[in-house]
């Protein structure tokens, strides 16, 4: 007994909406991700910056004491951290280009290829909201009496 389907075509136009909707729906979700290692990443080197600051707090009362500026101490508290993030940024910019590569090469024949420009604006803004995040904390404990720091020692 033969069934009778009818056919049912689909345009070029709603073949590549799909695709669209399948491309929009990934951008959505490395956004998301990228979002929440940021983060991630912000709120732990705020807690690396405040152990120091707390392992330090006698150093920076002495400093303080002994006439250090503000620029400087907080230039001392935050070259250690500011290097790490040079480095980091520098293995996560080779590491996200060759990685990237590879995933958009294994999804797609034809894709737009990642500039520089686009990892230097990311290591722009990491940059920029840790330095944000370190200032926060490192002017804090700078600007705080030397003698209170001292006697809590």
């Amino acid at each position: 007994m033969f069934f009778v389907r009818l056919y049912t075509g689909r345009t070029q136009e709603d073949i590549m909406q799909e695709e669209k909707d399948i491309n929009g729906s990934i951008t959505k979700v490395c956004v998301f991700l990228a979002v929440i290692a940021a983060l991630m990443s912000l709120i732990g080197m705020y807690n690396m910056v405040s152990l120091d600051i707390i392992r330090r707090t006698k150093e920076i009362g002495i400093r303080k004491i002994q006439g250090a500026p503000v620029p400087v101490i907080v230039y001392l508290v935050s070259r250690k951290f500011l290097v790490v993030l040079l480095i980091s940024s520098l293995a996560g910019c080779a590491g996200g280009y060759y990685m990237s590569q590879m995933l958009m090469d294994s999804i797609w024949d034809y894709f737009v290829k990642i500039n520089a420009g686009i990892l230097l604006f990311s290591v722009f803004i990491m940059i920029t909201a840790t330095v944000l995040t370190i200032s926060a904390k490192v002017v804090i404990a700078a600007l705080k009496n030397p003698v209170d720091s001292l006697r809590y020692e």
